[in-house]
């Protein structure tokens, strides 16, 4: 990574980038116990092995007598003897969830902003309490607004390798391929992000105003 990736990670990530989260793709011929994929999701024994690697569980399907996928919040289990095969949509399972987890973690640092500024908004009106509150009001403004460029400059990339990875939206060849492309749902996750990304870029533009309109607050209250 460049110095200005590590930048833009430490930002959304407060400076704890080398601890975000991963996500687990496991590929297994078998497993031990071999049974149908609703017994996996028993709340209790079976379960509590899964969510060690997966996160909390969502979703176990049966894709043939034998091949399980069992879905989690950080990550996919895939078991069988024909789960080598489905590596192809393991991979595009791989980037689209990569691609979530990274936009969820961009979402929450836009409302952290947004908390910044609604301080900012109570500085002001309570900008006699302290003598320096112009400054440090001014400070806080730069450092959101370098934020807040930062952020949108990562919703451009992101857009952009929606928009350019052409894997993405290739349906696979094989029955067994689209049968578990449609039970993860990954034409509709592509869609739903595509729409967050855009949503996040309004409501960057939004705070951008904000900011703007803080400013002339605060050189009010400076003269």
């Amino acid at each position: 990574l460049s110095d200005h990736q590590k930048d833009l990670l430490q930002t959304v990530f407060l400076g704890n980038s080398s601890r975000r989260d991963k996500i687990n793709v496991i590929i297994a011929e078998r497993v031990s116990p071999q049974q149908s994929a609703d017994m996996y999701m028993d709340k209790d024994a079976f379960e509590n092995e899964l969510r060690q690697v997966l996160g909390d569980t969502h979703e176990a399907h049966d894709l043939s007598d034998r091949d399980v996928v069992i879905t989690g919040s950080h990550g996919i289990l895939l078991i069988g003897p024909n789960a080598k095969a489905q590596e192809p949509v393991m991979l595009m399972y791989l980037s689209l969830m990569s691609r979530d987890l990274f936009v969820h973690n961009v979402f929450n640092r836009i409302f952290m902003t947004d908390d910044i500024l609604k301080m900012v908004r109570q500085m002001i009106k309570h900008q006699e309490e302290d003598p320096n509150s112009v400054a440090n009001i001014r400070h806080t403004l730069a450092e959101t607004s370098r934020d807040i460029i930062l952020l949108e400059e990562l919703l451009v990339y992101l857009k952009e390798s929606l928009d350019q990875d052409s894997f993405l939206k290739t349906v696979p060849d094989t029955a067994s391929g689209r049968r578990l492309y449609e039970i993860l749902g990954m034409k509709a996750m592509l869609d739903d992000l595509e729409v967050r990304v855009q949503d996040m870029r309004k409501i960057l533009m939004a705070a951008r105003e904000e900011i703007n309109g803080l400013r002339i607050m605060v050189d009010t209250v400076a003269e």
